[in-house]
C-alpha cells in the first residue's frame, strides 16, 4: 500500500512524491490530492496495473467523519 499524503503532485511540474519506478501491479496506490483529479502518480500507477484511489474518492469517503469531528470538537460544540 502506497499513499501520498503530501501536497507533492498538485502542480504539473512536481516530481513524483516517491520512487514511482518501484511500483508494481500488486500495490494499492492512494492519493489525498483532490486537484488535479488524477495526478501523475495515479496515472503511472494505473499504467502499471495498480489498484488506485484518487484524492477526490478519499475525500468523499471521509467527509462525513470530518464533519462529525469538527461539529463535536469545534468551538460550537456542546
Amino acid at each position: 500500500m502506497v499513499i501520498n499524503a503530501t501536497p507533492v503532485g498538485m502542480r504539473a511540474e512536481d516530481p513524483y512524491p516517491l520512487q514511482a519506478d518501484k511500483l508494481n501491479a500488486t500495490m494499492f496506490v492512494g492519493e489525498v490530492i483532490t486537484a488535479p483529479a488524477v495526478t501523475p502518480l495515479i496515472e503511472q500507477a494505473r499504467r502499471l496495473g495498480c489498484v488506485t484511489q484518487s484524492g477526490g474518492g478519499m475525500f468523499a469517503a471521509n467527509v462525513e467523519v470530518m464533519v462529525d469531528f469538527l461539529l463535536e470538537a469545534g468551538p460550537l460544540a456542546g
